[in-house]
């Protein structure tokens, strides 16, 4: 995604993260998951609905400042990578 502007790279590995918000983050981030897991898609809630995105080698951008996620549950050796600015 050549167009996308980030200042920073978070990595987790195995971090099963609750609902949050990115407060610090500024606009969109773009989150990919890679590993030997299943389960783990990122979910977030929009108007009181869950929406699961599967991220499994598969970027998806959203604002995570103004969207509550968290990474759903999973079984295995999962790393995110999330590109981000703030």
């Amino acid at each position: 995604f050549p167009e996308f502007f980030y200042t920073q790279i978070q990595i987790n590995k195995n971090y099963p993260v609750g609902w949050h918000f990115d407060k610090a983050n500024v606009g969109d981030s773009y989150i990919i998951a890679v590993g030997d897991f299943e389960g783990g898609e990122t979910e977030l809630e929009v108007g009181g609905e869950v929406h699961k995105k599967d991220t499994h080698n598969k970027p998806y951008c959203f604002n995570g400042s103004i969207i509550k996620h968290r990474c759903g549950e999973f079984t295995g050796e999962r790393y995110a990578v999330v590109f981000f600015k703030n």
